[in-house]
């Protein structure tokens, strides 16, 4: 009974999730043929993406000479993952796990300033010459969104270890499917004061990006479980992925100030700016780790449950060249970073029947 008691405790324990929630199940249970369970999981957890989160996009000067530069503020939010497994066998040494997760975030920042101050357009490729410097009254916000959502297909073997008791180990391998989507949006509002051409007139600009991530490729993990009796356990597993998939990003931009004077741009009042990658090449490791702490409790008709908590963090690093934005009509240069993390803390119900 007590091989039993150790191989059940197993189950499932790095399923396939190295995402945002606890890939594994552990503790002590009896077996009692539970060939399938499944898991509902929901977390709390933030995308952080290095390119738009660390995008200066406007800087406020005062009539004293301080400036001040603003980034859009992070946000977190819920997501949750589902997953259905299988175990081949009866001493639950090998299983079969399809997962799903989602997390979408938004996120935003606005500023403002009174008729003596003055906003930077760190952004916009076509304000040169002055639009860029938005006089007051003005105001200039961004607002950002992120989409996450990836499919596992993982096997898992379950094994005790030869040297310590209670403890015991998982590999697994599988197919790993991501899809990551990112924008944003940013406006400026204020007045363009030419004193050389003697104008004052309304300066607005509109500014729109997005891009788009997919990728499929191996996964392979390892995890370990410390059984502290027999309802209680911790443990943790990390992996490893190789993505090979498709990316492309938009920049759309429309810029609204009426004077003769801009710099290349022929006189006239709108002006836009379309700056489009189609899909190319995206390659992209990832490594995931989770850490977690669960209980097992036997109910009515033979059947089992767990509930876990725990933390959980997953790195994509594509060997991608930052997005470039440098047109010649405007004065900013622009470079958004590829790299982007997911983190979270969870908690998880697993049901085996």
């Amino acid at each position: 009974m007590k091989y039993f008691v150790k191989k059940t405790a197993c189950l499932a324990w790095a399923f396939a999730f190295a995402a945002p929630a606890f890939s594994g199940t552990m503790g002590a249970a009896e077996d009692q043929g539970h060939h399938f369970f499944f898991s509902v999981a929901p977390f709390y957890g933030a995308i952080t993406d290095e390119g738009i989160n660390k995008l200066v996009f406007a800087e406020q000067a005062t009539p004293t000479g301080q400036v001040t530069a603003f980034l859009p503020d992070g946000e977190s939010d819920w997501g949750y993952t589902l997953s259905l497994g299988y175990a081949f066998d009866p001493n639950h040494e090998r299983d079969l796990v399809l997962t799903y997760s989602h997390l979408s975030t938004e996120t935003s920042k606005s500023i403002a300033v009174g008729e003596d101050g003055l906003i930077i357009n760190r952004l916009s490729q076509l304000a040169n010459f002055g639009p860029q410097y938005v006089r007051g009254p003005a105001s200039a916000g961004i607002s950002a969104d992120y989409e996450y959502q990836t499919a596992d297909l993982i096997t898992n073997h379950y094994f005790p270890s030869e040297q310590f008791n209670r403890v015991e180990f998982s590999r697994f391998y599988g197919i790993k499917a991501t899809e990551f989507r990112k924008g944003f949006t940013a406006d400026y509002n204020g007045r363009f004061i030419n004193v050389i051409a003697g104008t004052n007139v309304p300066s607005i600009d509109n500014i729109n990006y997005s891009a788009k991530y997919y990728g499929i490729g191996p996964r392979i993990g390892m995890g370990g479980k410390w059984r502290l009796n027999r309802i209680f356990s911790v443990g943790g597993d990390v992996s490893a992925s190789i993505l090979v998939g498709s990316y492309k990003n938009e920049w759309n931009e429309t810029l609204s100030v009426d004077t003769l004077f801009l710099g290349e741009l022929p006189p006239g009042p709108f002006h836009s700016y379309t700056q489009v990658t189609n899909s190319r090449a995206w390659v992209s490791p990832v490594l995931a780790g989770n850490l977690a702490v669960a209980a097992d409790f036997d109910v009515r008709s033979a059947n089992h449950i767990r509930f876990e908590g725990g933390i959980g963090s997953e790195q994509y690093l594509p060997h991608l060249s930052p997005d470039s934005y440098r047109a010649k009509e405007g004065d900013n240069v622009l470079y958004i970073p590829q790299h982007f993390s997911i983190r979270n803390v969870f908690i998880k119900f697993t049901y085996f029947c």
